[in-house]
């Protein structure tokens, strides 16, 4: 014998229209960007992509103050790619051995790519890649056309 009906999701219930408000608890919905962290330094350049991450990236309602801390581990984490790359075209992505003269690959080439991999990565957490805003689109409607040929 089991323990009853499973539960439903809030935002199923929601969705059909079958939700009681007096049952939940008072949720606030997030609103507002977030902001840095108080004890977050950033220096200025860190502080201008943070302004712009959340002006053109943050999305309404779904990221918020804890967000915030990912927001700025974002951008230093872009300005220091950014920084790598500059030591790149500068110096080439390739050099020479100091001992063996033979070629290799310039170091600041490698923490550049290990930079846009960790980037690209937080990028998807926080669902600012085409990839990571699947996580907050919203369910498939099961009425809704199932085809191209059903749209029209």
């Amino acid at each position: 014998m089991g323990a009853g009906r499973p539960r439903t999701p809030t935002l199923l219930k929601l969705i059909q229209g079958t939700d009681k408000a007096s049952t939940r608890r008072d949720e606030v919905p997030v609103t507002g960007r977030p902001s840095p962290l108080p004890w977050l330094e950033l220096n200025e350049t860190e502080r201008r992509v943070f302004d712009w991450l959340i002006e053109q990236c943050a999305i309404q309602s779904v990221h918020g103050l804890p967000d915030s801390y990912l927001f700025a581990r974002l951008a230093r984490l872009i300005v220091q790619q950014q920084a790598a790359e500059d030591k790149v075209r500068a110096f080439g992505a390739v050099m020479k051995h100091p001992k063996s003269g033979k070629p290799e690959v310039q170091p600041y080439a490698r923490v550049a790519r290990d930079l846009g991999e960790q980037v690209r990565l937080l990028m998807a957490e926080l669902g600012i890649t085409p990839v990571g805003r699947l996580k907050f689109a919203a369910p498939k409607d099961p009425d809704g056309p199932t085809s191209w040929d059903d749209i029209t």
